[in-house]
C-alpha cells in the first residue's frame, strides 16, 4: 500500500503517458481537474469526486489542473486480501470488481471526510513497526477508508443508472471486448461479428458516439499498450512485438512507426514513462 498528494515528487502525475498499474486505487479530487482515459474510455474529474482504479487497466492522463488537489491511496489484491476483506466482506468487494462505475461525484462532506480518512492513514503507516499495536492501528485505518468507499459507492449505485440507446450500448460492449481482445484481435471486423452487426455498422455508430472509429479505436489501444511495454527498461522490441502478439518484430515496427512516425527502438530511446506508475 502507498499514500500520495500533488505534493509528492515521487509519484508526479504525467500527462498523455500511456500506464498499466497493477493496483487498485481510490483518487479523491479535492480542488480542480483531471481528465483520466481507462481502457479508452474518458472521466473528467473535477472537485469533489473520486475516481476507483482497477489493476490491468489501460490510463493516460490527458489534462491536469494547475489548481489539482488530491489524496490517492493504492494497493494490491495480496494487501486487500491480508486484510481480511475477500473473507470477511463480501458486498465490500464489490467495489472493486470489473462492473463498477469507476467515477462518481461527491458531497463536499464526503470529499472531506474521505481525505481526512487517506491522510490519518498515512500517518498511522509513517509510525515505527515497533509501535505497540501497529498491525492493528494500519488495518483499522485501512478498514475505515474501505468502509467509507464503500459506502460512497452504495449511495451512488442505489440511484438508477441512465439507460443506455442501442447505439450508446454498441459502443460500450465494443470498448469493453477491445479492451479484453486487443492484444490478439486487431480487425473491425472480428468485434463486429462478436456484436453480431456489420462491421460497417460498427464503425458508423462508434464514429458517431465517440468522435473515432472502430479501426481507429483498436489502432489506439494498440499503439497505447505497445507505449507501456517499449517504456520498461527490461522489454525489448521483440518481446513487446511478441506480447502484442505480431507475426514478427518487422511488422510490428511498421505498423508503429506508421501510427506514431517513430520505431519501436526510437520511441524506446527517447521515452520518458515514470518507473513509479501514480497508482
Amino acid at each position: 500500500m502507498f499514500i500520495f498528494s500533488q505534493e509528492d515528487p515521487i509519484h508526479k502525475l504525467e500527462i498523455n503517458t500511456p500506464f498499466r498499474s497493477d493496483s487498485f486505487a481510490i483518487f479523491v479530487v479535492q480542488k480542480g481537474e483531471i481528465m483520466v482515459e481507462c481502457n479508452l474510455n474518458n472521466y473528467n474529474l473535477v472537485t469533489n469526486s473520486v475516481f476507483f482504479a482497477l489493476p490491468d487497466s489501460l490510463y493516460e492522463l490527458q489534462y491536469i489542473s494547475a489548481d489539482l488537489s488530491f489524496t490517492c491511496v493504492a494497493f494490491r489484491k495480496d494487501y486487500l486480501d491480508k486484510q481480511r476483506f475477500y473473507q470477511s466482506s463480501l458486498d465490500i468487494i464489490h467495489i472493486f470488481c470489473s462492473e463498477m462505475q469507476l467515477h462518481h461525484a461527491l458531497t463536499e462532506e464526503e470529499c472531506t471526510d474521505l481525505s481526512i480518512t487517506i491522510t490519518a492513514l498515512q500517518k498511522k503507516t509513517l509510525l515505527r513497526e515497533r509501535t505497540p499495536y501497529y498491525d492493528e492501528i494500519v488495518h483499522h485505518n485501512f478498514s475505515l477508508l474501505i468502509y467509507q468507499a464503500a459506502s460512497v459507492f452504495s449511495k451512488h449505485i442505489s440511484i438508477s443508472p441512465p439507460q443506455l440507446n442501442r447505439k450508446e450500448e454498441i459502443s460500450v460492449n465494443f470498448l469493453n471486448l477491445l479492451s479484453e481482445r486487443f492484444k490478439k484481435e486487431r480487425s473491425v471486423q472480428y468485434y463486429a461479428d462478436a456484436l453480431f452487426i456489420t462491421a460497417r455498422h460498427l464503425s458508423q455508430v462508434v464514429k458517431e458516439i465517440t468522435g473515432k472509429t472502430a479501426g481507429d479505436l483498436i489502432d489506439e489501444a494498440v499503439i497505447k499498450e505497445a507505449k507501456v511495454l517499449l517504456s520498461q527498461p527490461a522489454m525489448n522490441v521483440a518481446q513487446a512485438a511478441s506480447k502484442l502478439e505480431f507475426s514478427n518484430q518487422s511488422f510490428f515496427g511498421k505498423y508503429f512507426k506508421h501510427h506514431t512516425g517513430l520505431s519501436p527502438a526510437e520511441y524506446r530511446k527517447n521515452s520518458h514513462l515514470p518507473q513509479n506508475p501514480p497508482f
